[in-house]
């Protein structure tokens, strides 16, 4: 249960990290579009010189803390992945979800296939 645990930790400060990162990158844009001379905007245009490498690495991460995460919880019944749980794009393109329980014989078709 330590490794669960520490895991949720990086998987939540990756996300927090993520967020940060991507509100930095939001408000140097802002302040670029704001510019009123041409000397402005040079500060704003990398506030962090490594933001994208900070970017990449916190979705890596907490892409595969997801994924260990969901396999942890798959073994109690309550993962995401399983259970039939779902949602897609129908062939119309409107957004649909779908739940079916896993001992359903016949799931119902979300792509209308």
């Amino acid at each position: 249960m330590k490794l669960y645990a520490l895991t949720l930790f990086i998987h939540v400060s990756a996300v927090l990290l993520l967020f940060a990162a991507l509100s930095v990158e939001l408000l140097s844009l802002y302040r670029l579009r704001r510019a009123a001379t041409l000397t402005y905007p040079f500060a704003w245009i990398e506030p962090v010189p490594r933001l994208p490498l900070i970017v990449a690495s916190s979705g890596l991460v907490t892409m595969f803390s997801e994924v260990y995460l969901d396999m942890r919880m798959s073994a109690f019944g309550l993962s995401v992945t399983q259970g039939g749980r779902c949602s897609a794009l129908t062939s119309d393109g409107t957004a649909r979800s779908c739940y079916w329980q896993t001992h359903a014989s016949d799931p119902p078709s979300f792509l209308g296939l």
